[in-house]
């Protein structure tokens, strides 16, 4: 909309724009001369220009704005499905021509109570339906009113979702009094069905509870606590860490010589692909130990080595009688779920447990064959309705491996086979091309790599035909960060996400849209 403001003489001024009777809406200045006042996308309403110059003269305009002559919307959904949930992003535009309307201008009213306004996260469960109302803000008038529902199909891959990432850590103590053989149970998952975690470059540090200063700790905690743990493990770069399936146990035991009666045998590239891998800590091939020393001028342990990144710092928190914690290859923390035998806290989203002030009162004895089952495992002094959270012998441990191998959240490298988009009542189907059956890929595919050391993104990506793809990346409230166009050829396309670098902390989703029309979307973490 064009305003043409006449001033009194044309010596120059300002102009006092008043929306709806609010003094301090807007203020414009000229020099000499008329001027043309340029006011895009006023929504309708009675607006005072008050003309002032520089000589005095006063001059009032009232204007009255009924109609923008209708608006309209569009939306997307963008899905996340390894967390079984999605998110509509609305825009609503005038009409014709198209200009957006600002949010802040609208009245917007979900039917069934939401509040978040045009972006809102949803659930996947179940097909769902969300029905809104749209309309401009403080008018009467019914210029610009939208009824709408938007249909969501359900995601046929989500059976589960918890809030916890990643891994799940224990410690079992093969011992009823003195020392004796520790094992390390961890479990990988990155909430995708059918994928795998790379464990490479990963650190499982044991803090052994000591890693706490000796006056947070409650009861006789204390007087078990003598410094930091002096090492952590590393998993190597073997091949058989690169894609551990969803789902699988690692048992790692101590270098105190044979193995106890009841510990599976040595398998630690799950050969027979029970799911279950079995090693010694330190062996060299497939786990390496690091060493730590005591730093006095920095009151702080030091890790030997190139491994020396600030993440590596004291838990603040308390209390910690035996915790694990499982890093990123750069040294990071990853709060997936963490525990040891005893209740602990960590930082970010952990509870506190405190069920016994003895710190052996949740070792657990490993006793028969298989990890999977809670019977093969009791308790030294635990009752035996004590269960502390994530031992084996937990019903909540077992749920949460459940929830691993059948989708649950992760971290890490992501790749799976999107549906479609699915419009109101229908479901994508795909068919097999001929190039899919002369040998390249049946099925669209894209994996995404993140560096943590230059912070890129790397993309791998197997498209079933040649053609043009249309990348975009979104912040998790459906802003537009990052748009490409990459041409695909038939069979494996490896780039770098451009921009990538840049991405700030939190989630970001990636959206794919192959040659074939198939889209795809990722989950994208920054974690500073």
């Amino acid at each position: 909309m064009d305003t043409i403001i006449h001033v009194c003489d044309g010596q120059g001024g300002y102009v006092k724009f008043v929306l709806n009777g609010d003094p301090d809406s807007y203020n414009y200045y000229w020099l000499h001369g008329p001027v043309t006042l340029e006011l895009d996308s006023l929504a309708p309403g009675s607006y005072t220009f008050v003309v002032i110059d520089f000589y005095g003269c006063i001059e009032v305009h009232e204007i009255e704005i009924e109609d923008l002559e209708g608006c309209q919307m569009d939306y997307q959904i963008l899905y996340t499905p390894a967390e079984c949930q999605a998110f509509i992003a609305i825009e609503v535009f005038t009409s014709p021509g198209g200009l957006p309307i600002d949010e802040s201008s609208l009245n917007v009213v979900w039917q069934d109570g939401n509040t978040s306004g045009l972006k809102r996260e949803i659930g996947l469960k179940e097909d769902s339906t969300y029905c809104v109302h749209i309309e401009l803000a403080g008018l009467d008038t019914a210029c610009c009113v939208i009824d709408t529902c938007i249909f969501v199909e359900r995601n046929p891959r989500c059976k589960y979702s918890i809030q916890k990432s990643t891994v799940i850590v224990n410690e079992i103590n093969r011992r009823e009094s003195g020392a004796g053989q520790f094992v390390e149970l961890l479990v990988v998952g990155n909430g995708v069905c059918g994928d795998s975690f790379d464990l490479r470059g990963y650190h499982l540090d044991d803090n052994n509870g000591y890693l706490i200063p000796g006056n947070s700790f409650v009861n006789s905690f204390s007087s078990y606590l003598i410094g930091a743990d002096p090492g952590f493990l590393t998993f190597s770069f073997a091949p058989s860490w690169a894609t551990v399936p969803n789902g699988s146990l690692i048992v790692i035991y101590d270098e105190g010589g044979e193995k106890e009666a009841g510990m599976p045998e040595d398998d630690p590239e799950d050969g027979d692909q029970d799911g279950v891998y079995v090693l010694m800590a330190n062996n060299g091939e497939y786990l390496s130990g690091k060493t730590s020393y005591w730093d006095e001028s920095q009151g702080q342990w030091t890790f030997k080595g190139s491994l020396q990144p600030p993440a590596w710092e004291l838990i603040a928190l308390s209390p910690n009688a035996d915790g694990m914690q499982v890093r990123y290859p750069d040294g990071g923390f990853d709060h997936g779920q963490s525990l040891g035998q005893t209740p602990f806290s960590a930082p970010n989203d952990f509870p506190v447990w405190i069920t016994d002030d003895n710190p052996l009162g949740y070792h657990c004895r490993f006793d028969k064959t298989d990890p999977f089952l809670k019977e093969d495992f009791t308790c030294t002094l635990a009752e035996e309705d004590a269960q502390s959270p994530g031992l084996p012998n937990s019903e909540m441990n077992a749920a949460y491996i459940d929830s691993l191998r059948n989708c649950g959240g992760h971290r890490g490298p992501v790749a799976y086979d999107a549906p479609p988009i699915a419009e109101a009542g229908k479901t994508g189907k795909k068919e097999l091309t001929a190039s899919a059956q002369e040998g390249l890929p049946a099925y669209d595919l894209v994996k995404a790599f993140p560096n943590p050391y230059d912070r890129t993104v790397s993309l791998d990506i197997q498209s079933g035909q040649a053609g043009w793809a249309k990348l975009r990346v979104y912040s998790a409230s459906g802003q537009a960060l990052i748009g490409q166009d990459y041409f695909l050829e038939a069979g494996g396309n490896g780039f770098e996400l451009e921009g990538s670098q840049n991405l700030g902390p939190g989630l970001h989703i990636l959206q794919l849209v192959f040659p074939s029309g198939r889209v795809a979307h990722l989950r994208l973490i920054r974690i500073e």
